[in-house]
Order: structure tokens, then sequence, then C-alpha cells
């Protein structure tokens, strides 16, 4: 995994913004890379240039912010109830301020299941049904959350029958969507 995000610039520049996000800087970051792709691979201006690019963009966002119901509604000529019924009607759900819409095309899916599975290390992927775990009910992602779990031989989680039974309800494993 290490040789194909050397090769691959867009999945390194996923990792940079992945450190930014976490608040880490720079020199973490070069530190960290460098540390699983190999010693001295990037050199620390590069990371610390995307690292500049990424906190003016994230200003520039700030300054640029989305439109809400309110600002929408006199533009069209609606009240504001009207506009929101509307919105809600396709679909849209509020996130992050914003109204966008929750609806994953069947690539979408993929996509995310792909790289999550990736990023599992190889003893989870064998050990551990993560599929059974998550719900996309709704076309949305969220894990299913039970603090009533036992930890099995291998320290994780034992998967119940019956949490196989509400997956499977719930449209996990093909089972029924309502």
């Amino acid at each position: 995994m290490a040789e194909s995000l050397k090769k691959d610039k867009h999945a390194l520049r996923g990792s940079f913004l992945y450190e930014f996000l976490q608040g880490n800087s720079a020199a973490d970051t070069h530190r960290k890379i460098n540390h699983v792709i190999g010693a001295d691979t990037f050199h620390y201006g590069t990371v610390k240039f995307w690292m500049e690019t990424l906190i003016l963009k994230k200003m520039r966002s700030l300054d640029d912010h989305a439109w809400n119901v309110r600002e929408v509604a006199p533009s069209l000529g609606l009240r504001k109830d009207a506009v929101h019924l509307r919105l809600h009607q396709s679909r849209s759900e509020p996130k992050f301020g914003q109204l966008v819409p929750h609806d994953l095309t069947y690539q979408q899916k993929n996509i995310r299941c792909d790289l999550a599975l990736s990023l599992l290390p190889s003893n989870c992927k064998r050990n551990y049904d993560l599929i059974g775990e998550i719900v996309t009910v709704d076309e949305k992602w969220c894990v299913m959350v039970n603090r009533k779990r036992q930890l099995g031989t291998n320290g994780l989680p034992l998967l119940r029958e019956r949490h196989r039974a509400v997956a499977h309800t719930l449209g996990v494993c093909g089972g029924p969507q309502q």
C-alpha cells in the first residue's frame, strides 16, 4: 500500500488533507508520511506547500458561506417555509449549515466500501464482519453502536445473532428495506 501511495499523488493529497483536518503541523505530517512510505521520500517543502494551500482554501471557504433558506426565499419570491418544504421534498437535509442531497449512487457506495476496507488492517478483515455492523438505511452510512458487546479472544467485538437479524431487517445484507 505504501508503494501505491507513493505513486498516486491524489491519495497523497488526501493524506495531507486528513492530517490537516486532524490539526497536525506540516512537520508532523512530513514525519508521519515518511515513516509510512519511506525515509526522505518527499521533501518537507512539498508538504509545507500543500498544508499552506489547505489553510488558504479553508479561509476562502469561510468567507464564501453557503446560502441558507432565509437568504434563498426572497430571491425566489417564496416564503421560507415553502423553500424549506421543497428542499425537504427533494430529499435534501442539513449538513454543516447547508441543505445537500443525501442519496448515494451505487458507484459512491462501492467507492466508500472499497476505501473503508482498504483502510482496515488485514487481520481485522479476516476476523471481523464489518459489513454486518454498517447500516445503510435511506442511503446514509452509520455504524450501529451497542455498548453491551463482548470482546472475543482476538480482541474484536463479537457479533451476536440478534445483531445480524437487526442488520438484515434494516437492509444491510440484502434484506428488505422499508
